[in-house]
């Protein structure tokens, strides 16, 4: 980074998550020594460093999933609705058609919104869940549990710096194809959009 400063990413599983008030950081830097002391490399080098310093930013991954999006007059959009968690990488993305798609529906269905509230959810609520799932499964190999589980992530990691390889193994999955209304006519038709 700039200024002669270095950042240092620790990912860790945790089967049972302990709370850690956001302000604790001595009880942060205790988490990660209990993860990383036995960890062998340069590990017990590296931990010196957020041991000597006050700023740490230490927080889970976690998703949001929610029954329902609304209730009554009120809806969430975006990750207060359905954080798909950094691990989708398209928070930003999903909530923007989020949130093109929720005055849509409120312009739409005008003086009805638990009508709107409901049509949002309808046209969003599979592909969110899809999102969210690919981002679990994901999250087991960002983060493997055991020695054979780096290994392999490591290797599929160097893998896909081969050039075209990348694109090959996941370009599918890195496009979606939403169907989303163009709701600047009376009608709100059906308009095809590429989301990448």
């Amino acid at each position: 980074m700039r200024d002669r400063r270095t950042v240092f990413l620790f990912v860790f599983a945790a089967d049972h998550p302990r709370l850690v008030e956001p302000h604790n950081k001595a009880v942060q830097k205790r988490v990660l020594h209990a993860a990383f002391d036995d960890a062998g490399w340069e590990c017990p080098q590296i931990l010196l460093a957020p041991d000597a310093c006050d700023e740490i930013y230490f927080d889970r991954v976690s998703q949001i999933r929610m029954d329902r999006w609304s209730h009554g007059r009120v809806a969430l959009v975006g990750d207060a609705a359905f954080c798909p968690s950094l691990l989708a990488g398209q928070g930003a993305a999903l909530a923007m058609i989020a949130a093109y798609v929720l005055p849509g529906e409120l312009a739409k269905n005008e003086g009805q919104p638990e009508t709107a509230y409901r049509r949002y959810e309808e046209r969003l609520r599979t592909f969110i869940s899809d999102k969210q799932k690919v981002a679990q499964g994901f999250a087991r190999s960002f983060a493997p549990k055991t020695r054979l589980g780096l290994f392999f992530r490591n290797q599929v990691t160097n893998a896909l710096t081969i050039p075209g390889l990348a694109k090959l193994a996941m370009g599918r999955s890195l496009l979606d194809r939403l169907e989303l209304p163009d709701y600047s006519g009376p009608h709100g038709d059906a308009a095809s959009i590429e989301h990448r």
